[in-house]
């Protein structure tokens, strides 16, 4: 049905090059007809002046999912546990979800309502997510829209959302040790993140709106 679909459609709207090169090469469409229109977001892009540099130097890292295995969030625990012994000042929030953590200096907050979750993004120093699988991950743009730095994975959709050193970085999943440096690398340097973070904001402003989505 799907392969009926994409033959008979004039243009096929895809939300990532990811896809589109599946649509391309699982569906044999020809790729004159797929076009990647990506998508916007829709949380609240906060003013840059409700949003204090002193954030960068808080050492606060934030975790925003549902799907706790699926979005990483073990292996994520697992690099914290590598970051406290250089930074035993470090903090870890954990959102969307209530695993049970057994870690120094981590805060689970479970399901809250979306008006609340703006403080968090506010006052953290890095986003982290090593999702081990993702259709797109929308919760990025949301980082991004409050000027945070990313640590992820290599893969779905990350490689147009995330520019590899430029906005944050992208390390193979279930690599703890690669995740943990990462992290320590960014939180080690406030600058760093501050400069991350606005990169990852000029390209979601430039390709991730719903303007640039409806061109």
């Amino acid at each position: 049905r799907e392969q009926s679909i994409f033959e008979n459609a004039r243009v096929v709207f895809t939300m990532s090059s990811h896809v589109s090169r599946s649509v391309e090469n699982d569906y044999g469409i020809d790729r004159s007809r797929i076009h990647c229109a990506r998508i916007g977001s829709n949380v609240a892009v906060p003013p840059a002046t409700s949003l204090s540099d002193e954030r960068y130097h808080a050492k606060r890292i934030l975790f925003v999912g549902v799907h706790w295995e699926r979005k990483g969030g073990p292996q994520l625990v697992a690099a914290f546990k590598q970051v406290l012994r250089q930074h035993p000042d470090a903090h870890l929030t954990i959102i969307g979800c209530s695993p049970t953590v057994d870690v120094p200096n981590c805060t689970v907050l479970g399901k809250l309502p979306l008006d609340e979750i703006g403080k968090h993004y506010r006052s953290a120093t890095v986003f982290c997510m090593p999702t081990r699988n993702e259709p797109f991950g929308v919760v990025f743009l949301e980082a991004f829209a409050h000027r945070l730095p990313i640590v992820s994975t290599d893969l779905g959709a990350l490689p147009d959302l995330i520019q590899n050193g430029v906005s944050g970085y992208r390390v193979p999943p279930d690599d703890i040790n690669e995740l943990a440096a990462r992290i320590v690398e960014l939180i080690s340097s406030p600058g760093k993140c501050k400069e991350f973070g606005e990169a990852g904001f000029q390209h979601m402003q430039t390709h991730y709106t719903w303007d640039s989505t409806g061109v």
